[in-house]
């Protein structure tokens, strides 16, 4: 397996990652109906979360809307007692639950700022390593949300103008070692190289240069 460093956090991170989209299993709705993934199963997932470990990968990329929550469960089952073997990612959907027509910045933040405390519990860990937005926020949100990454969290040590930060909760932030985080707008949307290597001022070291489509072909993430 080859490594490389991600962008300007110092994360050391494998060239295959592991996507836990198919974590989320199948989710059943109010009317009975059902979406998602079938045919998984807990325990061969967990362990393919193991051999993956064993075959050199320490990427792993989740989000709170797999199964509604469940992927992110199986995966902090998965990592016990090997958290500081991977880096976590995650993601949250700033516009849940908000209005469109409606500005409401309060709204955002919470929405956030819940979420992510959600996601450190589900996933049995104190620290996410890479936070990113799973949709681009309403224009009227869009400062507030960015705002809500960069000003909670801690700059990392490493710079003021490092677009990574600590993603921890408001009690973990003032005790213990930091941890990385990037906050990105969707992966589809925005080059990678904009993201970790284009600071700016406005979002506290994120860039929101939107970036064809085409330039990800070759991505393979989940």
């Amino acid at each position: 397996m080859h490594y490389r460093t991600l962008g300007q956090t110092g994360l050391q991170v494998s060239d295959v990652g592991l996507g836990a989209m198919p974590f989320g299993g199948m989710v059943t709705r109010a009317d009975g109906t059902q979406f998602g993934w079938s045919g998984t199963d807990d325990r061969e997932l967990i362990a393919l979360v193991h051999r993956s470990e064993e075959l050199g990968t320490n990427l792993l990329d989740t989000a709170a809307a797999y199964g509604n929550g469940h992927g992110e469960a199986v995966v902090g089952e998965a990592l016990q007692g090997r958290r500081d073997r991977w880096i976590m990612a995650t993601k949250v959907n700033p516009n849940q639950g908000i209005d469109a027509d409606t500005p409401d910045e309060a709204a955002v933040r919470k929405r956030i700022t819940e979420a992510c405390e959600q996601s450190l519990h589900r996933l049995r860990t104190d620290y996410i390593d890479i936070y990113q937005l799973h949709a681009i926020p309403y224009p009227w949100a869009m400062p507030s949300a960015m705002g809500t990454l960069g000003g909670c969290p801690r700059i990392s040590p490493s710079g003021s103008l490092n677009p990574s930060l600590a993603c921890r909760t408001r009690a973990q932030m003032d005790h213990g070692p930091r941890h990385h985080l990037i906050s990105a707008l969707p992966w589809r949307l925005l080059s990678t190289t904009t993201l970790c290597e284009g600071p700016s001022q406005a979002h506290r070291g994120v860039s929101t240069e939107l970036k064809p489509r085409s330039e990800h072909a070759r991505s393979a993430k989940s």
